[in-house]
């Protein structure tokens, strides 16, 4: 399924309006649709194009290059345009997308056992990051999906802090977490229409001391911590 046929299924259970801006009601000025509307398509304006664009305003919003509010409005316009040059207008004062290494394949810097960094920000739109953390977690962790999804195991890292925080800042997407058995779990995670659930398959396992929190909001879409058991 393309990304244009996803957004219009969203646009009929009421959610594109948040993301896109894509409201109900027939074609307006500004070209916005709704599931009732086809937009017409020359050879080189196609489904797979559209993906395209999208794609790359989604890379730009995950590098801070365009702010959330800007990003839904270019959104917006990917599925209203009529012509190929409406789409290059979208992504015209973007940097050129470099080649994408998964964050799972990706090369790690080495780190001292004792070295924490202060925070770290992740993104991902419109894809899947599927990894087995290893070394030092950051103090404070910030994670965010976007018609995306995260699944991240922590149960091999090394959680160095005293409280560690992980923000997760959910819209359409899934974030799943698996922390070591000897942590204190706290969740405190903002739900709309949205599953946020904690699994403790820990059993007699001493905990550290250390506490990890988990915080943030989650819009139509879901969080899932789990506690792995012991060895």
């Amino acid at each position: 399924m393309s990304l244009h046929q996803r957004a219009r299924r969203f646009d009929t259970v009421g959610i594109a309006g948040r993301m896109f801006e894509m409201p109900q009601g027939p074609l307006c000025q500004e070209g916005r649709v709704t599931e009732h509307e086809q937009l017409p398509a020359t050879d080189a304006l196609t489904p797979a194009r559209r993906d395209q664009v999208a794609a790359q305003l989604g890379a730009a919003w995950a590098a801070d290059a365009i702010d959330e509010p800007e990003l839904e409005r270019r959104m917006a316009a990917v599925f209203a345009a009529r012509e190929p040059a409406d789409l290059d207008r979208l992504v015209a004062d973007l940097p050129v997308p470099a080649a994408v290494v998964p964050a799972s394949r990706a090369p790690v810097a080495p780190q001292a056992s004792n070295s924490v960094q202060p925070s770290q920000l992740r993104r991902v739109v419109l894809g899947s990051v599927e990894e087995r953390v290893r070394g030092v977690v950051p103090a404070r962790l910030e994670l965010g999906a976007r018609l995306g999804n995260f699944e991240l195991d922590f149960s091999q890292a090394e959680f160095a802090s005293e409280v560690t925080e992980i923000v997760v800042d959910v819209v359409l997407g899934n974030i799943e977490l698996r922390l070591p058995a000897d942590l204190i779990v706290e969740i405190r995670v903002n739900s709309v229409m949205s599953s946020v659930e904690f699994h403790d398959e820990r059993s007699m396992v001493p905990r550290s001391g250390r506490t990890v929190l988990v915080t943030g909001n989650c819009w139509l879409g879901n969080v899932e911590v789990t506690a792995v058991g012991g060895v």
